[in-house]
C-alpha cells in the first residue's frame, strides 16, 4: 500500500499528493494506540484553515491511509503529518474527543 494518497479528480490531480510523513514514535511504542476509525465513534473535522488548503475529498482519503496503517500496525501515533512537493501541509490529531485535520500553524 503506498504511504501517498491519490487524487482522482481533475482539479486535485493538478496538486502533488500529500505524503504521509515517518511518525516520530515507533509504531511498537505504547503510544501508538490511535486507530483514526471513521465509525462514528469520534466526530471528525477540520478546522476553516484546512478546509480552504485541502479539499474534503483529500482530508478522507488521507483519513482512510491513516485507518489502513493503523489496522496494519496495531495503532498508530495521535498525530499524524503529510506533506506535499508545493510545500502543504497537514496535520492530523485523534484525541480522546475527535479525529480533526489541521494546519500545522492552527495547533
Amino acid at each position: 500500500m503506498s504511504d501517498k494518497y491519490r487524487p482522482d479528480t481533475q482539479s486535485e490531480q493538478q496538486r502533488p499528493p500529500l505524503v504521509w510523513q515517518q511518525q516520530e514514535p515507533l509504531f511498537d511504542h505504547p503510544d501508538s494506540c490511535c486507530y483514526f476509525r471513521l465509525d462514528g465513534s469520534k466526530p471528525v473535522g477540520m478546522t476553516r484553515h484546512a478546509a480552504v488548503e485541502f479539499t474534503r475529498k483529500e482530508v478522507i482519503g488521507v483519513l482512510e491511509l491513516l485507518q489502513r496503517e493503523a489496522e496494519k500496525h496495531h495503532g498508530i501515533d495521535y498525530l499524524q503529518t503529510f506533506k506535499s512537493d508545493d510545500g502543504r501541509r497537514l496535520w492530523v490529531i485523534e484525541d480522546g474527543e475527535a479525529i480533526t485535520a489541521l494546519l500545522p500553524s492552527d495547533y
